[in-house]
């Protein structure tokens, strides 16, 4: 036999004790029914950065229910937000706000001769961009504006140029892992590195049209997102809201006297509208960008169109452009346990493992892996001798099929609940209460009743001894 035999052989001996063991019945993830978590996961392990050009844009999305119990503008103060959705609500909430900030300082600087020099350059989208991904190390990871078709204003157009405008201006920061960064001598991410670069620049970059693949913040119907183009109107969907700003000197003194502006910025919905002013996106794969699977949320910013016109009447409030913040989907935490009053069903709901001696309780801080979730005892049951505490869902998650169907149950208590009776004499009997010197007396009384009786009894017992005697 040739060296050449010999190594075949090897390989094929090798080849099938791998694949002996791959079939191995003891293997603790093989005896497991694929579910739900089981189809996103795959979908997410196929997209790559080598791939995701060539990929449809139905492979680059989740479904919207993947998803569950997004805040919402009108049911903030009238729900109890539990820790498994505070990043959820932080990014509700810095998109409005970043949403009212650009609103205001566009229509703060609405004058056709002063005010266009003073208007936020591009380089200033660029720095709050930034700021935003900065501000949150492990929430936020993209931040942008992204502005409509002929709708952005430099500050450099003055009056001679009238209603000149930019066609598409969409600055958006990323951030990255810079572990491969020549500097990073430890080569361990730190999440200090941030890329910023303008969506609009270049060919083929019209992220408003349809064709566009990486823009789910732009048009989602089912996820209610449709802010640009607007096509609502003027002023029916528009709020306006107004404001007082004490405002300081060139040298820092404060102005007594408060600025009063009014200004057009995002809706502020009843409890029973549905049109809100800030939205989230399904989980989507930033191809190109962060590489990674991203979770948005969308508010719209309004701007009093066309600007630097003397002619009111032919101007409105329009919504102008969206602002996106957006952070890791593997960082959003999800309900594993049965769908119910509180666990709304959604995509990953019911993939639990509890027994049904066991109730499923849900773990914040596990993000989107398995195993976010304890298994506690039914009323009636008691945890085995052995057993401290409830029963872990990552140990669950990892056992095998003997481990799983001899463990992890609860056992009956055996005590039999009784709701207690009333026996005995049942009447209007009562008893008499007395006061504290009654009873004194009464006691003194019987005391001296006992000591004259003890007297009595010994003079009787005295005298038949002495008739004994006798």
């Amino acid at each position: 036999m040739t060296h050449f035999e010999i190594l075949l052989l090897y390989l094929s001996i090798c080849a099938g004790i791998r694949f002996v063991l791959l079939q191995d019945s003891t293997n603790p993830f093989r005896w497991f029914p694929p579910d739900n978590f089981d189809i996103i996961a795959s979908k997410m392990e196929r997209a790559n950065p080598e791939n995701c050009v060539t990929m449809s844009e139905s492979d680059l999305r989740l479904p919207p229910t993947a998803l569950s119990q997004l805040p919402k503008y009108n049911q903030i103060l009238s729900q109890q937000w539990f820790a498994n959705r505070s990043k959820l609500l932080h990014l509700h909430n810095l998109a409005l706000n970043r949403a009212f900030f650009y609103s205001y300082i566009q229509q703060r600087l609405d004058g056709p001769v002063i005010d266009p020099p003073f208007l936020p350059s591009l380089m200033y989208y660029y720095l709050s961009a930034a700021a935003d991904v900065s501000s949150g190390p492990n929430v936020i990871n993209t931040s942008a504006v992204l502005m409509d078709t002929n709708t952005t204003y430099a500050n450099w157009y003055g009056l001679k140029v009238i209603n000149h405008t930019l066609p598409l201006f969409g600055p958006m920061a990323r951030r990255l892992d810079n572990w491969n960064d020549e500097m990073n001598f430890l080569r361990v991410p730190s999440n200090n590195t941030i890329k910023i670069y303008d969506m609009g620049a270049g060919p083929n970059s019209n992220y408003t049209a349809p064709w566009y693949k990486n823009n789910p913040y732009i048009r989602d119907r089912e996820m209610g997102i449709e802010f640009i183009p607007d096509n609502r109107g003027t002023a029916p969907s528009k709020n306006q809201y107004t404001t007082k700003i004490q405002l300081a000197t060139i040298n820092g003194d404060p102005i007594e006297q408060l600025e009063t502006g009014k200004f057009y910025g995002p809706n502020a919905p009843g409890m029973k509208e549905t049109f809100l002013p800030v939205r989230f996106t399904r989980p989507y794969y930033d191809c190109g960008g962060t590489n990674r699977w991203i979770v948005s949320s969308v508010s719209a910013l309004s701007d009093f169109m066309p600007r630097y016109s003397n002619i009111t009447r032919l101007r409105g409030p329009r919504m102008v452009g969206i602002v996106i913040q957006g952070m890791d989907f593997y960082r959003i935490d999800f309900n594993p346990c049965a769908p119910g009053l509180g666990n709304p069903n959604h995509f990953l709901a019911g993939i639990a493992r509890c027994k049904p001696t066991t109730l499923c309780v849900p773990l914040s801080g596990f993000g989107f892996r398995r195993g976010g979730y304890e298994c506690v005892c039914q009323p009636g049951h008691r945890l085995p001798a052995g057993q401290i505490g409830p029963f872990r869902g990552v140990d669950i998650e990892v056992a095998s099929k003997e481990e799983y169907e001899n463990g992890f149950d609860c056992l009956p208590v055996g005590w039999r609940e009784v709701i207690p009776e009333e026996t005995g004499v049942q009447g209007t009997l009562q008893r008499r209460r007395r006061a504290a010197s009654t009873i004194d007396v009464e006691y003194f009384r019987r005391l001296r009743e006992s000591d004259e009786n003890e007297n009595q009894s010994g003079l009787l017992r005295h005298m038949v001894q002495f008739c004994i005697n006798e």
